[in-house]
């Protein structure tokens, strides 16, 4: 076998080798990516339907499509949070707290996460845990208004008032100022301290960007301790800063119903219907609400419609 020989066929049987496992390997890479863009593909896609979901407060929907990121990618964390807000919102206490506690030991420094914990503990007692979860997000941050807000939470558990007062003062410090305003003014009204109650109340105005969640709390502060005036404008306030927010108009109109106005509560009822016709909790909840002669009334008048 002459050496002109054995280089050309070893040479070529060489290069068809290398070529082939060349190739091989491209063909390999090119799947893998394929498939890591495929996964990352689905889990934009169900990311962003689960979102919509929870926005539309469609809880069960929004709990699938979190499952199936997590099918897709175990080990995302905010999936898991999201999932468990899912379940806190839908009463399943077990699962949520299976979730969340996930979550944080995916990402432990997952302060929202934390907190949700935290409170979970506190429903169930185990304020030592939920005294740690607190610790944990002021460890992480200390500017963090949640850690401050559970140690109130865990103070007023433990019938100390006065330190849940001062736990929730250092929270307005922090970024979560409305929902620290909202602590300060139910713990001040515990301490039958109304001025200031009412005063924290006014903050939290001021720090809610809709207006409306704080504004329909200071509304029923003033009805409940007997401003039935100034609780009426707060009503009328919300209405006017949304005017197609049904839950605005329902609102107002149970107002209505409890200072004895039943022309005006039907008049807000038949409006609050109109504004959310696909809503059929709204149908079925206010012939409990009004007297059984008006409440049927408008029953009716919204199957007609």
């Amino acid at each position: 076998m002459t050496i002109k020989y054995f280089r050309r066929h070893f040479m070529n049987r060489t290069g068809n080798r290398i070529y082939s496992a060349c190739a091989l390997m491209m063909i390999i890479f090119l799947l893998v990516g394929a498939a890591g863009c495929s996964t990352e593909a689905k889990i934009e896609r169900h990311w962003k339907k689960a979102e919509k979901y929870y926005s539309e407060e469609k809880f069960r929907e929004a709990a699938i499509e979190y499952k199936n990121i997590i099918k897709l990618k175990p080990t995302h964390a905010t999936a898991y949070y999201k999932l468990a807000m899912c379940q806190l919102n839908m009463r399943m206490f077990q699962e949520a707290f299976a979730n969340m506690s996930r979550a944080i030991e995916l990402d432990p420094k997952m302060i929202d996460a934390r907190h949700h914990l935290g409170t979970l503990y506190l429903l169930s007692g185990q304020t030592d845990k939920a005294r740690e979860q607190a610790m944990a997000i002021l460890k992480i941050d200390s500017t963090k208004s949640l850690g401050h807000m559970l140690l109130g939470s865990i103070y007023l558990k433990e019938n100390n008032l006065g330190k849940a007062i001062e736990e929730s003062l250092k929270a307005v410090q922090g970024d979560k100022k409305m929902e620290a305003y909202l602590q300060l003014s139910r713990l001040y009204e515990l301490n039958r301290d109304l001025n200031q109650a009412e005063v924290m109340l006014k903050q939290a105005v001021k720090f809610d960007d809709t207006k409306q969640k704080t504004r329909f709390a200071l509304a029923e502060f003033y009805v409940r301790t007997g401003k039935k005036e100034p609780a009426e404008q707060e009503y009328l306030q919300a209405v006017r800063n949304s005017p197609k927010d049904s839950v605005a108009a329902m609102k107002l109109g149970s107002f209505y119903v409890l200072t004895g106005r039943m022309n005006e509560a039907e008049k807000q009822f038949i409006r609050g219907v109109e504004l959310s016709p696909g809503n059929a909790s709204l149908r079925v909840k206010i012939p409990a609400i009004l007297p059984y002669w008006l409440g049927w009334r408008i029953f009716i008048w919204t199957k007609r419609s």
